[in-house]
């Protein structure tokens, strides 16, 4: 499970326009105002969706009642956060998770008594909730400030797993101990350090000022002058004490964060960005080439003299940009601390005991490294992608250029022949001199129309021909599983309410499995050149279920009920036509599976009848 913040991007709206677009998205996202205002149709709808701390029970109502609270904190620009919660693929949490989850949340980030809209969407491959929050508070109306915030979603994030009982991500930032205690794996828990020493120091606070005011009020004094002078001595005092605390207080919270394991210095790695282009592309970034090819020879340098030498050797350059540095790998530019930390040129400079020193312009450059692919079969579907792609921009760029050369032709033409007009005498007879200047002017017209024409039946036929460019991840899916979208799509599953498994990789020796994003695609052996299959996949294994996209191939369906079950402990809930079912549960059958479905257990007791007779032909030993 996680839990991000989606940023405000429409800076310039209004408050009321943020809050009645957003809560119409969370409660509406099938149909939603666009940019624009036009209507716009998404796959995506809300199966439920609820409220928090809104006294309207009309939708229309409590969003007026929210923009009438936001509207109330001049001082707050934006008092509407946004948040989604999203689980693994086939994980649908109940009306009653929902709730849960989402009270959690409020509870953890401190918003129990603040405005909330939130809702359940689905039809994508992750159900997700959606949540609104107003930050303004309906009795102070002053806004929320939220410490620690991403701290706290990921302790927000544990609670809710707990609760229930969600597998934990691999890489989670908060974990549960022994005793029940929720910790920060690193050890740099913050947020205990505001659950105690910070309520500590506020006490102590609040104790201090109660004490100076009261010593304030029993100052006395016998004249006015005297008053002032003794008030003016003690509002001194107080300062100091005020600053002693302060400090005090500072050096606790230093000595506490002191007190905690320190967090090892991280390897240099590519951005979020960059490592998910990577994964989905299977193609290495210029920031891995940085980090696997410079970092060495930056850590091992000894001058800058040694460094430029060095690095133009493997194809890269080092340069100034600004006040920092970057490196130069081919046309790329690549901040130089992403391949170390200590590529600055202030650490450098400090290292090598000279300032900073240009590269030798005569220093002559190899060409970059090219390392090999991250995943072969990922980068194949790449490369075709990219075809795809640029066949579908050459064909665009020859009906453009087509067109445009037929246009620069007959303006080519027109402008001949007004020349040519001009050219005779026309004396007594400029009339006629003006009317076939129009008729050259109306065939200009008349072509140029038809030559609009053509390319727009051209473009019409290439929209065909070559569909609109999609996303890299999109195109994969379709291409190693035509049928994803299909929504009664044949399918083997666990029961419902089952414990949930990862997509693994099983010995079936008629079919070969690749495995990507979390998918392993089963198809019949050999696959292609790399690993690359030349056909789509015969079925997915996505994790709680298994997607079987041929059922009638040789050996599919024995195969892919083979995988379920070493997957799903022998029991197996059977979806999708009613052809594949009871061909599906026959099967199950023969292979000692028990068929969960209840509308097909006639189906299993005839095959069980069946089986039983074939394996005693004599039939039932009656005594």
């Amino acid at each position: 499970m996680i839990i991000k913040k989606i940023p405000n991007r429409k800076k310039s709206a209004g408050k009321a326009e943020r809050i009645t677009r957003l809560v119409d998205y969370v409660r509406n996202p099938e149909i939603h105002d666009d940019v624009d205002g036009a209507h716009s149709r998404t796959r995506e709808k809300c199966t439920y969706a609820g409220v928090r701390n809104l006294e309207s029970e009309d939708p229309d109502g409590q969003i007026l009642e929210m923009i009438g609270l936001a509207t109330a904190s001049v001082r707050s620009k934006d008092p509407i956060a946004h948040y989604v919660f999203s689980w693994e693929a086939g994980i649908v949490p109940t009306p009653a998770q929902v709730d849960e989850a989402v009270d959690i949340f409020l509870r953890e980030l401190g918003l129990e008594g603040h405005q909330a809209v939130f809702g359940l969407h689905q039809d994508t491959d992750n159900a997700h909730i959606h949540l609104a929050v107003n930050r303004i508070h309906p009795q102070t109306e002053l806004a929320k400030d939220i410490r620690f915030e991403i701290d706290l979603r990921h302790r927000a994030i544990a609670r809710i797993e707990r609760a229930q009982g969600w597998k934990p991500e691999a890489h989670a930032l908060y974990a549960w101990t022994a005793d029940g205690s929720l910790v920060r794996r690193d050890g740099r828990d913050y947020v205990a350090a505001s659950d105690t020493l910070r309520a500590r120091h506020k006490k102590q606070q609040a104790e201090q000022r109660t004490r100076q005011r009261r010593e304030l009020d029993a100052l006395r004094a016998p004249t006015g002058a005297a008053l002032n002078a003794a008030r003016k001595e003690l509002a001194t005092q107080h300062r100091l004490e005020r600053d002693a605390l302060a400090v005090r207080q500072r050096r606790e919270m230093d000595a506490y964060k002191a007190s905690k394991a320190p967090v090892p210095e991280r390897a240099p790695a590519p951005s979020r960005q960059v490592h998910e282009t990577e994964r989905a592309t299977g193609t290495p970034s210029a920031e891995r080439i940085a980090i696997d090819h410079a970092g060495p020879i930056i850590r091992a340098a000894t001058s800058w003299q040694d460094l430029h030498e060095k690095l133009a050797a493997a194809g890269m350059r080092f340069e100034r940009k600004g006040s920092g540095a970057i490196l130069r790998i081919g046309q790329t530019a690549v901040k130089a601390t992403v391949a170390d930390r200590a590529a600055s040129i202030s650490k450098l400079e400090a290292r090598f005991g000279a300032s900073f020193e240009d590269a030798d312009p005569a220093l002559e450059i190899n060409a970059p490294p090219a390392p090999a692919p991250l995943r072969l079969a990922t980068k194949s579907l790449w490369d075709e992608y990219q075809a795809e792609v640029q066949a579908r921009r050459d064909a665009w760029a020859t009906v453009k250029n087509a067109a445009k050369g037929r246009r620069d032709a007959v303006h080519a033409e027109y402008k001949a022949a007004v020349a040519a007009i001009a050219t005779q005498d026309w004396t007594g007879r400029g009339s006629e001199r003006n009317q076939r200047r129009a008729q050259l002017a109306s065939a200009r017209a008349a072509e140029l129309a038809r030559i609009r024409a053509d390319q727009q039946d051209a473009i019409a036929r290439l929209r065909k021909e070559h569909p609109t460019y999609r996303r890299f991840a999109d195109w994969k899916a379709d291409r190693l599983q035509p049928n994803r979208h299909e929504p009664n799509r044949d399918r083997i599953q666990a029961q419902p309410g089952a414990d949930r498994q990862t997509a693994r990789r099983f010995d079936i020796r008629a079919f070969n499995a690749v495995a990507d994003d979390g998918r392993v695609y089963y198809f019949r052996a050999p696959t292609g050149a790399a690993g690359l299959p030349a056909t789509a996949a015969v079925f997915v294994d996505t994790g709680r279920r298994i997607d079987v996209i041929d059922s009638y191939g040789p050996g599919s369906l024995t195969a892919a009920l083979q995988l379920a079950a070493q997957k799903f402990r022998g029991q197996v809930d059977l979806q999708g036509s009613r052809e594949f079912r009871e061909a599906a549960a026959r099967e199950a059958v023969r292979l000692g599976l028990t068929v969960l479905n209840e509308d097909l257990q006639h189906i299993v007791i005839d095959e069980q009848r069946a089986l039983a007779g074939r394996a005693d032909p004599g039939g039932p030993d009656i005594r």
